[in-house]
């Protein structure tokens, strides 16, 4: 499976969450590696990415680059 495969089925499986806004996450895949990078709302979105990443088959691993806006002010 090509790296661009990877970051598509990454992109839909972020998409398909009903739960994730993924509209700030820029997902790129390099030798199966998976990167992350963005925005998301608290701390429960960004598990909730992670989750939905570690399930597509292609990703041998996640890099997480996110960050939140949660009121403590970190990821502003």
């Amino acid at each position: 499976m090509t790296d661009e495969e990877v970051t598509r089925r990454v992109e839909t499986a972020l998409d398909s969450n009903r739960y994730l806004d993924a509209s700030r996450i820029t997902v790129t895949t390099n030798d199966g590696v998976v990167h992350l990078e963005g925005l998301v709302g608290d701390s429960g979105d960004l598990l909730a990415a992670l989750r939905s990443v570690n399930r597509v088959v292609g990703a041998r691993r996640v890099v997480d680059e996110l960050d939140t806006c949660e009121p403590d002010g970190y990821g502003q």
